[in-house]
């Protein structure tokens, strides 16, 4: 992380680290949570669905046409286990994991915006 704050401005580490969250995501998630869609008559019958099987952490709300994530701890090992102060940025990681699933799941470009994080 130290690297990646040298080499790269604020911006820049943020792109870098959500496009590691692209790659995080892991295929049989995204085949789960298709199947949940496949289900869903409403977009709250999808976000209740990916609920159920603990996807996004299991607090996705949906407020109007916006899917809202909420996480109430880190689910990156290495950032949940330190005990030293870590750069926000790596929170960009989640908001690329959001990303993908939710374009896998729908088929189309989404935008996801990260509005706080655990570590932040």
């Amino acid at each position: 992380m130290n690297a990646l704050e040298e080499q790269f401005p604020e911006d820049g580490q943020a792109k870098v680290l959500e496009n590691c969250g692209l790659g995080c995501i892991g295929t049989t998630t995204i085949e789960r949570a298709k199947r949940v869609k496949k289900n869903a008559e409403t977009l709250g019958d999808l976000a209740a669905g990916l609920n159920g099987q603990h996807i996004g952490g299991g607090k996705l709300k949906l407020e109007g046409s916006k899917i809202y994530a909420e996480y109430d701890r880190c689910y990156r090992g290495m950032v949940s286990k330190t005990k030293e102060k870590i750069s926000s940025a790596y929170c960009n990681c989640s908001q690329g994991w959001f990303l993908e699933l939710f374009e896998e799941v729908f088929q189309q470009p989404v935008k996801v915006e990260l509005f706080g994080s655990i570590i932040s």
